[in-house]
């Protein structure tokens, strides 16, 4: 689905005219709205028409036509395809007055997207330009809706809605006029253009392949000659220029993405190009042969030296498995031609003089014997030989520093072992403890996290009345080799079976005598088991 796009455009010189134009009729007693219309008129039809030309279809009530009395047939045919729907917003209006148009399809413009146009102020233009068929149209000022109603557009006509200032109340005036320029394109404040509102019509499909139009359309069908998009996989392979498609063929002038041209027919049922035309390029070069359905695949590519590739190619240039012909009747095979400069060995090549043969070739150069090559091939190998020995000696350099080193590591590990071992060790003492610690069968517990300094968790289960309860409280501590001095937080007895607070308690800091053997540490006496 694609997106409808609002292209804002600022107005040049003409848009300058057009602000002097509403300035000088805002010193005078002429209405602006019908003086900026009149001007926007004489800009699309100037030189065109002695005068505005009646509409060829006439609008639902309260539409007009310009100069009606001109006779039908004096009206010069547009050579446009497409139609324009342009809001006008006259003059005479309050500042921060709003303006908006909305575009939606009907039954027979279902490929539209629709436009839902941004705010517009006084003497702004937006214009939408529109393949011909019925649209449901709104105006809407401010939140209210002046004009709601299905409308048709006609190829080369202009509907022209100007939103007009009353006395006592606010209108849209409808008109329609021919064009014979895009003048009111350039004109426009907001301007949206049929390839960003239109989706394109799939007139043919298979598989990866994907041709689509992008020009007139009535119904979502075709509506006449216009151009053509060729994708495969969703890349864009080719265009076709004001392409005629029928249910049974699409022909034009095609374009591939490569640049190369062609005149040609495309056979919808076969789904191919019938009959297989010559593609041509800027630069001189010729193809003949056969195509993925329209991108040349294989055959004879003359290029622009004379030389002659008979085989693959892509994009424009010789690929894989050919031949390729010089102007003097050389050839040379190749397996594949991308690969060439990169080739060592014999190809087969033969000449007007020499019908079959092999050509010696050492990295894409050809050399002058076959002799000439097996020296090269030898040279390489030698230079080959030499670098692996190379390789091989760095290898095994690396892996004896790698083994020293890690000798070296394990003898000073070794050694700092050892002087670890001699050094005499410090007794145990209060600073030395740490860990866990129980006494009364497991029923308090005393946690140390570090020596000497560090914090603490204390905690002993209680019995009274058939109830178990627990008592927690978390410490800081400090230590020298025979004291201890604590910090205490907030003590807390619970239920041990619930685990309900009961009560919580402050316990005031203090110390304590402490001695620790390595095993058992005590503390004012009591002793507490390391776990």
């Amino acid at each position: 689905m694609q997106k409808a796009v609002f292209k804002a455009r600022r107005l040049s010189h003409a848009g300058t005219l057009l602000v002097a134009l509403i300035a000088l009729v805002g010193c005078q007693t002429t209405d602006i709205t019908t003086a900026t219309s009149d001007f926007f008129t004489t800009l699309t039809n100037a030189s065109e028409t002695s005068g505005t030309a009646p509409a060829t279809k006439q609008a639902a009530s309260g539409e007009s036509t310009a100069a009606s009395a001109t006779p039908e047939s004096t009206i010069k045919k547009s050579p446009y395809k497409w139609g324009l729907l342009t809001l006008l917003v006259g003059g005479g209006g309050p500042s921060g007055d709003d303006w908006y148009l909305f575009v939606y399809p009907t039954a027979n413009t279902q490929n539209f997207v629709g436009v839902n146009g941004p705010m517009l102020t006084i003497a702004n233009t937006h214009s939408v330009q529109l393949w011909p068929g019925d649209y449901r149209v709104i105006v809407r000022h401010n939140t209210v809706d002046k004009f709601d109603r299905v409308v048709t557009i006609s190829a080369g006509e202009t509907l022209r809605l100007t939103g007009e200032y009353g006395y006592f109340s606010n209108s849209v005036k409808s008109e329609r006029f021919p064009f014979y320029n895009e003048f009111q394109l350039q004109l426009a404040t907001v301007l949206n253009r049929t390839e960003d509102i239109f989706l394109p019509v799939v007139v043919a499909w298979s598989g990866q392949w994907k041709f689509e139009f992008f020009g007139p359309q009535l119904n979502g069908e075709v509506n006449g000659p216009g151009p053509v998009r060729v994708s495969k996989d969703g890349n864009e392979e080719a265009r076709i220029f004001e392409a005629e498609v029928t249910p049974e063929s699409i022909t034009g002038t095609f374009e591939l993405s490569d640049g190369g041209r062609f005149d040609g027919r495309f056979d919808q049922s076969e789904f191919r190009l019938d009959p297989s035309p010559i593609v041509k390029w800027k630069n001189g070069e010729t193809f003949e042969g056969t195509f993925d359905v329209v991108v040349p695949k294989s055959g004879k590519l003359t290029r622009r030296s004379g030389s002659v590739w008979e085989g693959e190619i892509a994009k424009g240039n010789p690929t894989g498995k050919g031949r390729m012909t010089t102007p003097d009747g050389r050839w040379v095979e190749y397996d594949n031609y991308e690969m060439k400069e990169n080739f060592i060995g014999l190809r087969p090549c033969g000449s007007v003089s020499q019908p079959d043969g092999t050509c010696p070739y050492y990295k894409g150069k050809e050399l002058a014997s076959e002799a000439e090559l097996n020296a090269r091939i030898a040279e390489d190998k030698r230079l080959a030989e030499i670098e692996r020995q190379k390789r091989e000696e760095q290898r095994k350099a690396q892996m004896a520093a790698a083994a020293a080193a890690a000798e070296a590591q394990r003898k000073a590990a070794a050694e700092q072992a050892a002087r670890e071992a001699a050094m005499p060790k410090k007794a145990d003492d209060c600073t030395t403890a740490t860990g866990t610690f129980s006494a009364d069968g497991n029923l308090t517990t005393y946690t140390m996290n570090g020596s000497g300094s560090g914090s603490g968790h204390f905690r002993q289960f209680t019995y009274g009345g058939g109830a178990q309860y627990q008592f927690d409280i978390d410490f800081q501590f400090d230590t020298t080799p025979d004291s201890i001095t604590f910090q205490y937080d907030e003590g807390i007895y619970r239920d041990a079976s619930s685990g309900a607070v009961l009560q919580r308690t402050s316990i005031p800091g203090g110390s304590a005598r402490c001695s620790f053997n390595g095993r058992i540490l005590t503390i004012d006496g009591k002793e507490f088991v390391q776990n």
